[in-house]
């Protein structure tokens, strides 16, 4: 039989919990949410790590695109007996085996108090179709005689 104590005993007893039920879901709540945070803050971090892992794999197309026109442009010299001036020299995505086209604007000027000496200027463009390519230049002075072209400095 329940008397009048014991039940004034129990109904205590369940008015205490409900507040700890409260006070532990304040707690787990505040939790998730600090988690939550800083899977945030680690998910930026990953963004913006790939994004400049991104913009360095271009940079470094862009070098060897450079390099390429360089030793394109002393085989062209070569070739041509020191004819060659220069070209626009576009690679797409069909050329080789990167997702992006290229770009590479090759120019050979003659110094005017030698004659077997030129300049080749290159300007690299990696992607050449993004508002976010990277842009490289090189120039590189080179001896032209009569056995063919042969670099001089840089």
């Amino acid at each position: 039989m329940i008397t009048q104590a014991s039940k004034g005993v129990s109904g205590s007893r369940l008015a205490r919990d409900k507040p700890r039920k409260g006070a532990i879901m304040v707690v787990v709540l505040v939790c998730l949410i600090v988690l939550m945070s800083l899977s945030g803050v680690v998910l930026r971090l990953r963004l913006l790590e790939h994004k400049r892992l991104k913009q360095e794999e271009s940079r470094l197309q862009a070098e060897w695109l450079a390099e390429s026109a360089v030793s394109r442009a002393l085989a062209r010299l070569k070739k041509s007996n020191g004819a060659y001036l220069g070209e626009v020299w576009k690679l797409s995505r069909d050329d080789w085996t990167q997702p992006q086209s290229g770009q590479v604007e090759i120019k050979v000027e003659r110094f005017p108090s030698s004659t077997g000496k030129r300049r080749i200027r290159v300007v690299a463009d990696y992607p050449s179709a993004s508002p976010n390519r990277i842009r490289l230049s090189k120039s590189v002075t080179v001896s032209h005689e009569e056995d063919g072209a042969r670099e001089a400095r840089p």
